[in-house]
């Protein structure tokens, strides 16, 4: 243990030399590396926990940089997961990574097995139901955030002693939920959510007492309430076990994301691109360039995002789902 490093927690009451020895042995991840989950890895880091399991399907944009603590001008277009590894080792080489430059699906949640608590820093409802799935079918603490305009939300999802999300938010239609690219959001709020989740999560890693409450912020009246919530006796989750997420209910292998005129397309099976040849083929037809396990083709207006999993991000003005495919089968193949 690095006693100077982390002195001013080891003072602590309630940590000292134990509670930091938990904390390095901590295994925690963290899902979506966006204005929510790039503020959870550094302040997990620097609080010493010592195994953090990096999940993420973007790149860094120039638009992220407003709030999403981490990333730099240098990190664009650059893998979030291996832009926030590399920050994450130079805040503290000690630090356990695993990277996982994927799109969180049914088909692989299980990357997520074995840590201790699941920090929620994505951006989708689908995800989230996936992750509240997950968490109540494994035991595993789950702590939800979200963050909007002004505003933000933050609640444990402690297995078999409180709510789960399932009880406590009602599941959104298609085109119901804002977003901020929608209606923009504060780097305050983020900042303010993300580390009400990682103080949760230090919680849960130190044995300290956590009640399941629901945390409201409110920047604009300067607000922050803790509110009440209750398991409800009919949840069909929590209390009667039907995994409708895991059974991959709301995942799809298309997924506009919004306001980016853009769309993610996934195979219809795993599969392992050979990015060195694909590059290559492609050279012929427009501007290539590969950098840190991802592969950018622009040709007209259009630009692809290609991943070694076999996933695709495709922009283009005015994008159709239809068009995104044909793009992709054009271009990457079936």
């Amino acid at each position: 243990m690095d006693r100077e490093r982390f002195a001013r927690q080891i003072v602590l009451s309630g940590v000292g030399e134990t509670g930091q020895q938990r904390l390095q042995e901590g295994r925690v991840a963290v899902v979506g590396l966006g204005a929510l989950g790039s503020l959870q890895a550094e302040l997990l880091t620097r609080a010493g926990v010592g195994h953090l399991v990096l999940v993420d399907r973007d790149v860094v944009e120039r638009s992220n940089l407003q709030r999403q603590h981490l990333f730099t001008e240098d990190d664009v277009g650059v893998p979030k997961v291996h832009a926030a590894a590399r920050h994450l080792k130079a805040i503290w080489p000690d630090v356990h990574l695993e990277r996982h430059a994927v799109d969180l699906s049914p088909d692989n949640v299980d990357i997520l097995s074995g840590v201790q608590v699941i920090l929620d820093g994505t951006d989708n409802w689908p995800t989230r139901w996936l992750l509240n799935d997950f968490a109540v079918r494994e035991g595993i603490p789950l702590v939800y955030g979200a963050a909007l305009q002004h505003e933000g939300l933050a609640m444990p999802v402690l297995p078999e002693k409180g709510p789960c999300l399932a009880c406590v938010f009602p599941e959104p239609r298609e085109g119901e939920v804002d977003t901020c690219d929608r209606v923009g959001v504060l780097n305050t709020v983020t900042t303010l959510v993300a580390t009400l989740q990682v103080q949760m999560a230090l919680h849960l890693l130190l044995a300290w007492d956590l009640t399941p409450r629901l945390h409201r912020v409110d920047l604009r009246d300067l607000e922050v309430r803790a509110l009440r919530v209750r398991r409800r006796q009919d949840c069909p989750v929590c209390v009667h076990r039907r995994f409708s997420a895991l059974a991959g209910t709301y995942h799809s292998r298309s997924v506009y994301l919004c306001g980016r005129d853009t769309f993610q397309i996934r195979p219809p099976r795993p599969r392992r691109l050979d990015l060195v040849r694909l590059e290559k083929a492609l050279s012929a037809h427009g501007n290539v360039e590969r950098r840190e396990g991802v592969l950018r083709f622009r040709e007209k207006d259009v630009e692809l995002l290609v991943f070694p999993d076999g996933r695709a991000l495709i922009r283009a003005p005015g994008i159709t789902e239809n068009r995104a495919r044909a793009l992709y089968q054009r271009w990457v193949g079936e």
